[in-house]
């Protein structure tokens, strides 16, 4: 049987914009640093980051596309608030597949940043633990208020019928 019906392929090319509410703020990449223990100084001195030629303290790479702070609403059962998409045929068990970034210019305190995710495609695959699985390939957009795209992200997550209990 597959897992790939008709139903299930009418969900590509989905797309979802989830639009900026607030900007940044100062703290919130403050805190991503400490989090990751990333002591560069451009993340919390002003100073420090107009010296190595930025617009002022920014963010770590990385915190635009770690950061769920398009998300609204109660966290799902597992504690995940961020986007899913909703595939028919569930209930899943999502795996995490990778992610391919690429950065274009650093996030300031300032930017409000919309997020916009596309579903690419949608491939069934053998699992290596037999049967089936689903590999859904998205399109992340990150855009900052003024509408430049500050990040992208393509991203595989692999879709496993749930155990039944």
């Amino acid at each position: 049987m597959t897992l790939l019906t008709d139903d299930i392929r009418r969900c590509i090319g989905a797309q979802v914009t989830y639009p900026a509410s607030e900007p940044i703020g100062a703290a919130s990449p403050r805190y991503y640093a400490m989090a990751v223990r990333d002591e560069n100084p451009a993340f919390w001195d002003d100073a420090a980051a107009r010296a190595a030629g930025l617009p002022g303290c920014v963010a770590p790479t990385t915190f635009v596309v770690d950061c769920n702070f398009y998300a609204r609403g109660a966290a799902d059962e597992s504690g995940y608030f961020g986007h899913q998409w909703d595939i028919p045929g569930g209930p899943w068990q999502v795996i995490r597949g990778g992610n391919d970034y690429q950065f274009a210019r650093p996030i300031v305190a300032t930017d409000r940043i919309s997020v916009s995710f596309t579903l690419s495609d949608i491939e069934e695959k053998a699992a290596r633990q037999g049967g089936s699985q689903l590999m859904l390939t998205s399109l992340i957009v990150y855009r900052a208020d003024d509408r430049v795209e500050v990040a992208r992200n393509t991203e595989t997550i692999f879709l496993r019928k749930a155990p039944s209990t």
